[in-house]
């Protein structure tokens, strides 16, 4: 008789909300950003990401995949009720009508968030497992800045995070839950999630995973993956920017049910955690200053902190830009996102001269038109989450009368590629500042064209000092915006050097 071929659906939903980013994704904005069927293949199938990861992995062990529906927004403010319900009911839909199956193999975030409900990754899992029933395994990967939840943990089976940041590994991280899935599926195992939560967070800057004290994190974990009957180890930077009681720093361990070592080594890694939190801190140098270090005969990266398009920015803002245009530097390029401002350029055309204001705070430039486009792209790689295909919408380039550059698009977009600029005429190597809108998700494809990577530190929904945002449902305490407590939340007396870390 011939065995049962596995069913594997695949799906999912990646948002990354910003609680103190304007506005909210509406009902009408969920439709333009759904895949289903054949779409998520023609979108994912060639890329790097995680869904490209989890579609690989199921055909190298010769499932029977069905690609049901995926959901993505570009980060920014949380979903509204009617957005959460049409999103739980589209995936909720899609396992009940094309069920069932053996394993539902789940792209997410991790820190998404909607205003009726501040865990939306774990009711997202919460709905996954009631339409998919309690003997089907479910299996998730998430980003490393996801605000992991014990909802969640509880909700899969198997949830396996990036490694590194920038994020050019979601493809790996998929193949590894759908290696786990099959593990568990031809040994007869189940596994299970064990979820530690460390109190502290990590600013910014100061998580770069190549670097300590990230690094030295990493190196703990590699070593716990090579405990006997430890599935997978995953640790989490969290994401400060969402004002939800999971915010913060946490640690996972996958293994079977019955493996009670797997508690053990989850705190043990929280503790190598804790230990270095003095090093969670580093802070940016003004938009002037960091000018000012831009060395003439060199290309530098200039990371706009306070506008991350990556954490929830809108990559409207004008700060950095505007110093540079006051400081007289020419050799700049600058990308600054208004659907206005971009559509006014198209109507002109290229080699039009034109006075227009651009992005907030308003900037009144004054310059020539040198390319106009649809705003489609394509990379093939590295880029961060491993996105191939872009689109920010009808986009231009213009030649200020200062010589700087100004790239305007219509949608605000991740800018993890140097193709936004290529595909106007723009070659970020023949400037010396190039003025980015994220602070990781840039790195891995513009490092290739510039010489060195510098941040200004502007206001803004993504600002460095989250000390001054106005938390009001986070945990508490998180190191270092409390300081007199130990890892596990105990109150202590503070040393000197905590009470210097202060905000």
């Amino acid at each position: 008789m011939t065995a049962r071929r596995v069913r594997v659906g695949v799906l999912g939903f990646f948002h990354e909300s910003n609680t103190f980013a304007p506005g909210a994704i509406r009902l009408e904005d969920v439709e333009p950003r759904t895949l289903s069927g054949e779409r998520i293949l023609d979108e994912h199938a060639d890329a790097d990401t995680a869904v490209s990861g989890l579609l690989a992995g199921a055909a190298r062990h010769g499932w029977e995949t069905v690609p049901l529906t995926y959901i993505e927004f570009v980060p920014s403010a949380p979903l509204d009720a009617g957005a959460t319900a049409e999103v739980i009911a589209r995936l909720r839909r899609a396992v009940t009508e094309h069920g069932p199956f053996d394993a539902l193999l789940v792209a997410l975030h991790g820190a998404a968030v909607s205003l009726a409900e501040p865990d939306l990754d774990g009711a997202v899992l919460d709905a996954l497992r009631e339409a998919a029933g309690a003997d089907t395994l479910i299996a998730g990967v998430l980003d490393l800045h996801a605000n992991v939840s014990p909802r969640m943990a509880a909700a899969a089976d198997v949830l396996v995070g990036y490694r590194t940041n920038p994020h050019v590994d979601a493809k790996d991280r998929g193949q590894e839950a759908a290696d786990i899935v099959a593990r568990a599926l031809t040994e007869g195992i189940r596994p299970r999630c064990e979820l530690v939560m460390v109190p502290a967070v990590m600013g910014i800057l100061a998580q770069a995973t190549a670097a300590e004290p990230w690094a030295g994190f990493a190196r703990a974990a590699d070593d716990t993956r090579q405990f006997p009957g430890v599935l997978s180890v995953s640790l989490f930077q969290g994401f400060p920017w969402a004002d939800v009681p999971e915010m913060g720093m946490s640690v996972l361990v996958v293994a079977p049910i019955g493996d009670h070592s797997a508690r053990g080594s989850a705190e043990r890694l929280a503790d190598v955690m804790w230990a270095g939190r003095n090093g969670f801190r580093s802070d940016p140098a003004a938009p002037a200053a960091a000018l000012a270090d831009a060395p003439a005969g060199t290309t530098t990266l200039l990371l706009d902190v306070g506008d991350n398009i990556g954490a929830g920015g809108t990559g409207a803002s004008t700060h950095v830009l505007g110093h540079a245009i006051a400081a007289g530097r020419r050799s700049v390029v600058g990308i600054v996102c208004d659907r206005d401002a971009a559509a006014l350029v198209h109507e002109v055309g290229v080699g039009a001269a034109i006075e227009l204001a651009v992005g907030e705070p308003a900037l009144t430039v004054r310059g020539t038109v040198t390319a106009v486009s649809d705003g489609h792209y394509e990379d093939p790689g590295p880029t961060h989450v491993g996105h191939r295909y872009f689109d920010a919408g009808p986009s231009a380039a213009l030649t200020l009368e200062g010589g700087q550059t100004l790239v305007l698009c219509s949608r605000a977009i991740l800018p993890s590629s140097a193709q936004q600029l290529l595909s106007l005429g723009v070659d970020p190597r023949a400037h010396e500042i190039v003025i980015a809108k994220g602070v990781h998700s840039p790195v891995a494809g513009y490092r290739p064209y510039v010489d060195r990577i510098d941040y200004a530190d502007t206001p803004g929904a993504t600002a460095n000092d989250f000390s001054a945002l106005d938390y009001r449902r986070r945990r508490r305490p998180l190191f270092p915006l409390e300081t007199e407590h130990d890892r596990a939340g105990s109150p202590r007396p503070a040393t000197d050097n905590e009470r210097s870390l202060r905000p």
